[in-house]
C-alpha cells in the first residue's frame, strides 16, 4: 500500500525517534525534547501565543504536539517528565497519528 508522507508526518516521526531515545535514558535527546515540550505546554496553557514563540524551524512541530497531546500537556510537568510520562505522550501521538492515517 502506498502512503503519502507530509512534512508534518516526517517531523512527528523525527520527534518520535528523539522521544524514544529520551525514554531510553539518553540525556542529550531529553535535552532536545524538553524545551519543545515546554513550548508546547506554554501554548496549551495559553501562557504564550504562537507569535511569542521563537520562529525556529520546530515551530510547526510545537504546534502539532499541542494539537496531538493538548490534555497531556495540561496535566504533566514537562520540565520534569518521567519516562512513564514520555511513554504516555508517545502512545498518544502514535494513536492519533495512526487514526489520522486510516
Amino acid at each position: 500500500m502506498l502512503m503519502s508522507h507530509s512534512p508534518l508526518d516526517q517531523e512527528i516521526e523525527f520527534f518520535n525517534s528523539f522521544l524514544t531515545s529520551a525514554i531510553n535514558g539518553d540525556e542529550k535527546y531529553k535535552a532536545i525534547v524538553t524545551p519543545l515540550l515546554e513550548d508546547a505546554q506554554s501554548l496549551a496553557k495559553k501562557d504564550k501565543t504562537v507569535y511569542q514563540l521563537s520562529k525556529e524551524p520546530a515551530l510547526n512541530l510545537i504546534i502539532l504536539i499541542d494539537n496531538l497531546a493538548h490534555k497531556w500537556l495540561l496535566k504533566v510537568n514537562v520540565s520534569a517528565a518521567s519516562d512513564k510520562d514520555l511513554k504516555e505522550l508517545q502512545t498518544l501521538i502514535n494513536d492519533k497519528k495512526n487514526y489520522a492515517d486510516a
